[in-house]
């Protein structure tokens, strides 16, 4: 059954899959690495700011210190309140459950993923206690979500109309999305 499968198909399906995939893991890590490119600059102003008041004056410089921190946690937690709730959470969680069939409303839309990304690197820079490695899992399933629906409709239109539509293969480039903000 197996021989008789694969004798009359072709090569060009898989093929498109392995650039669609490859498509997706090399845009999720590009945003994982603006992600941490971004996160680097502004702990590198802290930083700087902190050179700059300690030899001077140790009491403004912990002031500095926590005036910055402060606003870098107001700038990460406006956006998820008043624009988009979907938001709070480590996302890991919330992938899972999409992943499971469970319909979350919000969770790989572009906003929510341009707002988790934002808040992320507003909150990692402010010293709370948080990472980038669940943020950037839902990040990447948001990637991977949107990515996939232009590749599909460009690879249909070269000849391999309805092989890449189904709700598996979407799942199955969120999922590689998700991979490559693991790694």
């Amino acid at each position: 059954v197996y021989k008789e499968y694969y004798e009359g198909a072709t090569l060009m399906p898989e093929l498109f899959r392995w650039v669609l995939v490859a498509t997706v893991a090399i845009s999720s890590s590009l945003v994982a690495w603006a992600l941490k490119q971004t996160i680097e600059s502004l702990l590198t102003v802290r930083v700087a700011i902190m050179e700059f008041y300690l030899p001077v004056n140790v009491p403004g410089c912990a002031l500095a210190q926590a005036v910055i921190s402060g606003v870098f946690a107001c700038l990460s937690a406006y956006p998820v309140v008043y624009f988009s709730p979907a938001v709070a959470g480590g996302g890991i969680a919330e992938v899972m459950a999409y992943l499971n069939g469970i319909w979350l409303p919000k969770v790989l839309t572009k906003k929510t993923a341009a707002i988790k990304w934002m808040s992320c690197v507003f909150a990692v820079a402010s010293g709370m206690p948080v990472g980038t490695q669940g943020p950037i899992i839902q990040i990447s399933a948001a990637v991977g979500s949107h990515i996939w629906k232009p590749l599909v409709w460009l690879f249909s239109c070269a000849g391999s109309k309805g092989q890449f539509q189904s709700h598996s293969m979407q799942y199955e480039f969120i999922t590689a999305g998700i991979a490559a903000g693991v790694s």
